[in-house]
């Protein structure tokens, strides 16, 4: 489905297409659903290659993953926190709460999660008494399934943007 942002419709899949090139350091590497297909004795018959682009820059990038991250840290995104592996992301809820939507990610995963009806501005009802925000549902659900991909995985920070331009202010 469409997430509208303004005025303008995106599909969800080009929403996490945009927010993985923030985590990919500005380079956007176009959607794609199979990685890689193993046949029965685990010998690869079809492995993804991607040609990424450069969107932005690499510490523009690194600002954008700060400010995100403490979206997620103190801000409307707090419900998406995971307990040990450091996260991105943005709430969003349209007029009258028609679409809610969560994009975040980490140094390992992108997803975006949306909620509304399809083809429809009626808002969606409150979920026992709750609004349906962009800062809730769709928060703890990103949150419930990044917290399971994650369980196995040693936790990564993001880069360092100090680190990244040698430690230098930029005015």
């Amino acid at each position: 489905h469409n997430l509208t942002l303004g005025t303008k419709e995106v599909p969800v899949l080009d929403m996490a297409a945009a927010y993985s090139a923030i985590a990919n350091d500005g380079v956007r590497i176009p959607p794609y659903f199979v990685e890689k297909i193993l046949d029965r004795k685990g010998k690869v018959i079809y492995q993804h290659q991607s040609n990424g682009t450069r969107a932005f820059s690499a510490q523009t990038a690194c600002l954008a993953t700060d400010i995100l991250k403490h979206n997620v840290e103190y801000g409307t995104g707090k419900r998406a926190a995971l307990p040990k592996q450091p996260a991105a992301g943005k709430t969003g809820t349209t007029d009258q709460g028609a679409d809610v939507w969560f994009v975040g990610f980490t140094p390992y995963l992108t997803t975006a999660v949306w909620m509304g009806v399809p083809d429809s501005n009626k808002p969606l009802p409150a979920i026992d008494g709750v609004a349906n925000m962009g800062g809730f549902f769709p928060a703890r659900i990103w949150q419930a399934y990044n917290q399971t991909f994650h369980e196995n995985l040693d936790p990564r920070p993001f880069t360092d943007c100090g680190a990244q331009r040698g430690g230098r202010n930029v005015g």
